[in-house]
């Protein structure tokens, strides 16, 4: 049986962005303060944070090697063969890091990271990674122009797709020539990764008691809540209707979650008039 690892994040250091001089400014930097805790800073914002104690956990456990895995390709095959992988689908960098920012400077730096991909893994050990890329979601021209050199120019065979942008569900229409673009290209699956980096997340709002994005609790519910909230605007929004080709995995939140959402799904449907007729039509 092939083992193929859908959900493996790189991490581009300062110098692996290769863009114009005119973004330069906007480079991503990390800061280490003097309890070495490591803050990464992007356009003008904590974009992720390495604390001294996980750094300590990671010594403790043998894992200080995984850091340079995240831009060394030698490091990461290693690494992948000693785990039992057969191929390994990478992506670099926080998902929606590049997507709230003016959109010609977004495709750059999103274009960058997905050059990384290509240079430091997929081109050594093209039989071991291909890229799960990012699109310049703010402009949807932009995304439609950039997934197509991923997939014709540098032989990616999909792309990362947050649960929301903005607001908006993964499954809007919003992104329907987006998705129609991608059946013409050839790909037939799209990877969903929680998407709470800047934009909302469902439940949000009810847990700004424990601070003003929820922190503590996005981390226990954000995935859950948003996946459910996508399944179901997947099934009855009419997307995989259109698009049947397109399948759709969700990564990082476990299975548990589905297997209560099919439940109520299933219970729902039996119960509802509209939901029967409308399951009697697909």
């Amino acid at each position: 049986m092939m083992v193929i690892d859908l959900d493996s994040h790189s991490r581009p250091r300062r110098e692996d962005y290769v863009i114009d001089p005119e973004y330069e400014h906007l480079r991503p930097r990390s800061f280490t303060d003097s309890r070495g805790n490591v803050r990464r800073i992007f356009d003008n914002k904590i974009v992720s944070v390495l604390t001294a104690g996980e750094r300590a956990i990671a010594d403790k456990n043998g894992k200080a090697a995984w850091h340079a895995a995240e831009y060394d390709g030698e490091v990461r095959l290693r690494q992948v063969q000693e785990a039992g992988i057969d191929f390994q689908f990478v992506s670099a960098g926080t998902v929606g890091m590049f997507s709230y920012i003016e959109p010609k400077a977004g495709a750059a730096f999103i274009r960058a990271s997905n050059n990384f991909i290509s240079d430091k893994f997929m081109k050594p050990y093209p039989k071991i990674f291909t890229g799960a890329p990012q699109l310049p979601l703010q402009d949807t021209r932009e995304a439609m122009k950039e997934l197509e050199r991923c997939v014709k120019d540098l032989g990616m065979l999909t792309f990362l797709m947050p649960t929301n942008w903005n607001g908006i569900d993964l499954a809007d229409p919003h992104w329907w020539n987006l998705y129609e673009k991608a059946q013409e290209l050839g790909v037939r699956g799209v990877i969903i990764h929680i998407g709470s980096f800047a934009g909302p997340w469902v439940g949000k709002e009810r847990l700004s008691i424990l601070g003003s994005d929820g922190t503590a609790g996005r981390r226990i519910v954000s995935q859950p809540f948003e996946y459910c909230t996508n399944i179901v605007n997947l099934i009855f929004g009419g997307l995989l209707d259109s698009f049947p080709e397109l399948n759709f995995a969700f990564l990082e939140a476990g299975a548990e979650f589905a297997v209560n959402l099919k439940h109520r799904i299933d219970e729902n449907v039996e119960q509802i008039g509209y939901l029967q007729a409308d399951r009697a039509g697909r």
